[in-house]
């Protein structure tokens, strides 16, 4: 993909410059903070829902619709005021506020705690301790 983007810029007159064009007030730490945390607890968030319903529902079908599903729902449309953890790792959500992000990281937190706790639930119900 990288590639890809490479060769059409060069092919239509741009300059092949690391160069990084943000809104006013964001710096890089914004940026790092919100592709590193919030990408990496959004994985974890979709990783856990995933077990989840894998582990509900036997059949690999479910599980196919989930994927679909979470495609769907990370659009803005659906998403609206971010009450899904699905799709809050984007880029479009860095505004120059650190409070913009420290609430991403919150809701997405919040998520795996509750997704935690339904999993220790469910290996509890099938006799499986962890002390």
């Amino acid at each position: 993909m990288i590639l890809i983007n490479s060769f059409v810029g060069v092919l239509s007159g741009q300059e092949i410059t690391p160069q990084m064009v943000l809104i006013k007030d964001v710096d890089i730490q914004q940026v790092i903070f919100q592709f590193v945390l919030n990408g990496w607890l959004h994985s974890m968030n979709g990783l856990l829902i995933i077990f989840i319903v894998a582990w509900f529902f036997k059949e690999r079908t479910v599980s196919l619709l989930l994927l679909g599903f979470m495609v769907i729902a990370v659009f803005p449309t659906i998403n609206m005021g971010g009450w899904l953890p699905l799709g809050l790792n984007s880029m479009g959500y860095i505004t120059g506020h650190w409070r913009d992000l420290y609430k991403i990281t919150g809701i997405l937190s919040f998520y795996i705690f509750v997704e935690v706790i339904v999993i220790l639930y469910l290996f509890r119900r099938k006799n499986m301790n962890f002390y």
